[in-house]
């Protein structure tokens, strides 16, 4: 390893004694942030006096400041190879909350009391992570997991860990089993269509999302194009089926789905996301269904906007008896 090249490549891009000169704060080469929370119990109901509440929970971040600044200044000034004008720490109370859950560490969602300086008088949730703030989230999935964080947060009324894990494994995963199974038989798209976008860069090989966007150029009409936002749907289709339609309906556009294609990977068509069709249209688009032998899958569209979306929260009941 070349050293002295580090060092002038470094000099290179930090002058010497470069922290005096920053504008910001003269003696700060930079700063992080990051968040802890910690679980207290207190002596008295949290909602009986919410800024009691609060008061409480600032007091245990002053109290975290004066042991850290206790070790900092008896320990590391002295053993460590530490500038006191350059290394600092400050804990602080940001959000105090009722009640919460954590399942890694950046997925989790509070009941807000309180939130740097703003105190709220009905439970607000801040959500961090998970599914729920994805961009590829269809509807039924916000949905779904909406209820759930709700139940998780917001339910004060709800106390027992195995009726909670009954209300979001069994009651609410089948309310909207339910409701998918009826969305799907009503081609009801907008409940179950993923959002995705036809990327602008060509690549390699053909994402099997753009694939689904070629498809539905090809059968329904050729207006997809690369930069548009499109919506999957899980699909089975019968390949021998798709190559006979093109015999008499043959392949017009490079944005239509080719021949080499057409296989058994080929398991989503793709809307165009604005879709909103009308009854004729949807009779259309059953009939050409019916006729190329495509089905929509069923098990798929259950397994991508349910159950793997409600797994997650398994951990968080570990050791309660099952629900059945």
């Amino acid at each position: 390893m070349d050293t002295k090249k580090i060092a002038n490549d470094l000099d290179s891009v930090f002058d010497i004694n470069f922290i005096d000169t920053i504008e910001f704060k003269p003696n700060l080469k930079y700063a992080d942030t990051d968040s802890t929370y910690n679980i207290l119990k207190l002596p008295f109901s949290k909602f009986d006096d919410s800024k009691r509440t609060v008061d409480y929970s600032q007091k245990v971040a002053l109290d975290a400041n004066i042991k850290y600044r206790n070790i900092f200044d008896t320990l590391l000034l002295t053993r460590a190879n530490i500038n006191p004008d350059f290394n600092f720490m400050d804990f602080k109370s940001e959000v105090v909350a009722y009640r919460g859950f954590f399942n890694t560490k950046k997925f989790y969602a509070l009941a807000k009391i309180w939130m740097e300086g703003t105190f709220y008088q009905e439970l607000e949730i801040k959500k961090t992570g998970g599914q729920i703030l994805k961009a590829d989230c269809s509807d039924i999935t916000f949905n779904l997991l909406t209820e759930i964080y709700k139940v998780l947060t917001i339910r004060t009324d709800l106390k027992n860990m195995n009726e909670i894990k009954k209300i979001i494994f069994h009651d609410i995963k089948n309310k909207y089993i339910s409701q998918l199974g009826d969305g799907i038989n009503n081609f009801r798209f907008k409940e179950f269509i993923i959002p995705k976008k036809w990327p602008l860069s060509e690549k390699k090989t053909i994402p099997i999302h753009i694939k689904g966007a070629m498809l539905y150029n090809y059968l329904f009409s050729d207006q997809l194009r690369p930069g548009d936002s499109i919506s999957l749907v899980q699909i089975k289709l019968s390949k021998d089926l798709l190559i006979r339609h093109t015999y008499n309906n043959p392949i017009t556009s490079k944005f239509q789905i080719p021949i080499e294609l057409m296989d058994n990977k080929l398991n989503v068509i793709a809307f165009p996301s604005d879709s909103n069709f009308d009854e004729e249209e949807l009779a259309s688009i059953r009939k050409l269904f019916d006729e190329l032998g495509i089905k929509i899958d069923y098990d798929r569209i259950i397994n991508i906007n349910i159950d793997m979306k409600i797994v997650q929260f398994e951990k968080l009941f570990e050791g309660i008896h099952n629900v059945k």
